[in-house]
């Protein structure tokens, strides 16, 4: 809890934002698909927010995306 603190949710939300946009247009046609499928997925509630945040750390490593810019949602995740 005390970690929540120091975390600016709606600052989490638009650069969970920005780095789907950036994906977006990094990616193939296959993975840009199955982020979507994933987005949907965490929206419906069929994976859990750990699984929905893990897989999105996951691709922006394998697309050379640091977490350091996006200081808010480096913390949260």
């Amino acid at each position: 809890m005390e970690i929540e603190k120091g975390i600016d949710f709606a600052e989490v939300e638009k650069e969970r934002a920005d780095v789907i946009d950036l994906l977006s247009k990094k990616l193939n046609q296959n993975d840009l698909s199955e982020l979507l499928n994933k987005s949907v997925d965490f929206k419906a509630g069929k994976i859990t927010q750990g699984q929905y945040h893990s897989y999105l750390k996951d691709i922006m490593a394998k697309s050379k995306i640091g977490m350091k810019e996006y200081p808010n949602l480096d913390k949260y995740v």
